[in-house]
């Protein structure tokens, strides 16, 4: 993947209404989400559409509900597509847009640098836990934490 500068995220989005900006941070603040990358990967993984149920098994830890909300917003984004199967009982499956998948081929390379790099980041929290710590006992640090 191309190193893309400052300057260049800079010079693309001058060229953006002020909507256009709006829309692209609402985006970037939903794709760093806790559960986009997750469900995107899982919808790509099997290389086929996934039920609703199955998708839930695969995202440990999401919620039925939060998974929806998910869902839907990334469906009105246009990174997953959406299918009514009109059957009793009604069936839904789930499955990555070309935008979708575009996208994840953004995001796996964090993944991946995350994943090559994730004892870095287990020292550096190691090293700045005491800083970052209050002191135990001294209860005037403790309630001017609990007030702001």
């Amino acid at each position: 993947m191309d190193t893309i500068t400052h300057e260049q995220i800079e010079e693309a989005c001058c060229n953006l209404t002020e909507g256009q900006m709006g829309l692209a941070r609402e985006t970037m603040n939903r794709i760093a989400g806790k559960w986009t990358g997750w469900i995107l990967s899982e919808l790509d993984a099997e290389g086929q559409p996934l039920r609703f149920s199955r998708l839930l098994q695969r995202v440990h830890g999401i919620t039925q509900k939060m998974l929806t909300q998910c869902l839907r917003q990334l469906e009105a984004d246009g990174f997953v597509i959406r299918t009514l199967y009109p059957q009793v009982p009604p069936r839904v499956e789930y499955e990555l847009t070309p935008l979708g998948r575009e996208l994840l081929e953004q995001i796996r390379p964090l993944w991946f640098w995350l994943s090559t790099n994730i004892e870095r980041l287990e020292e550096a929290r190691q090293k700045a836990a005491p800083r970052t710590a209050l002191p135990t006992g001294d209860a005037s640090i403790a309630a001017v934490a609990r007030a702001s």
